[in-house]
């Protein structure tokens, strides 16, 4: 089993101290050494305010000299995930969690060479892995829109899962979510006579709020539903700044 890892940093800027915590491992959390910039992300850049889903990628930097924080022997390959939801990731300041997402699995093509240097960790939000899942499409019942948004959402790790919805810029997303939908919506024929799964999970959230009009991003452990031209608003960048 790999470890569990953290990187301390301060903001240059308003010096506060945050803590990135890398789980999936066992034992207590290693310290590691943080780049020039140790966390970074962006969400999706796009000035469409009716963007369905706004999703963050970004990295984690690591100074690669061989040596954890504490002085001890490290390999930077034990970070390096087997999936891409089997390294959590969280983002603390003072208590309070900003960031979840996972580490993105990756190969490297090449032996990489020299110590020390900065190594980078591509990373994602959670709403990304929702890609990676089609829809339980064999229900044949009426079901309302919360039913499928809970399905959407359960697709994702518990250690990163939104634990709270909120809407903002008028979305009443309590009405909208008791409306009915046909769950038979889901599937289409596979060419061979049987039927199929017709969208991933995140195509569906996709549609949701397209449907809707709203935009879909996580904060922190929150999930927000967002109108018109709060869609914009204080959420398009994270950084270690």
């Amino acid at each position: 089993m790999p470890n569990n890892y953290s990187i301390t940093f301060k903001s240059l800027r308003a010096g506060t101290t945050y803590v990135v915590n890398i789980g999936g491992g066992t034992g207590a959390a290693i310290p590691l050494k943080g780049g020039a910039q140790p966390f970074t992300t962006q969400e999706d850049g796009s000035d469409d305010l009716f963007t369905p889903v706004r999703t963050q990628s970004g990295y984690l930097r690591i100074v690669d000299d061989g040596l954890d924080a504490n002085g001890n022997a490290f390999d930077w390959k034990d970070l390096v995930p087997e999936t891409d939801t089997s390294r959590p990731v969280t983002l603390t300041a003072g208590g309070t969690t900003l960031w979840k997402g996972f580490m993105q699995a990756q190969d490297f093509g090449s032996i990489l060479y020299g110590n020390p240097q900065e190594r980078e960790f591509p990373i994602q939000c959670p709403l990304s892995v929702t890609e990676g899942s089609d829809i339980n499409y064999t229900q044949k019942e009426i079901r309302n829109f919360a039913y499928l948004l809970q399905q959407i959402l359960s697709v994702i790790p518990s250690e990163c899962r939104p634990s709270n919805i909120m809407a903002q810029g008028g979305a009443d997303a309590r009405t909208f979510l008791m409306k009915q939908i046909d769950w038979q919506n889901f599937s289409t024929g596979d060419g061979n006579g049987g039927m199929t799964a017709r969208f991933t999970m995140y195509q569906c959230l996709e549609d949701m709020c397209r449907y809707w009009g709203w935009t879909a991003r996580t904060s922190g452990s929150t999930l927000w539903l967002i109108r018109g031209a709060h869609a914009l608003d204080g959420f398009l960048s994270l950084s270690s700044s």
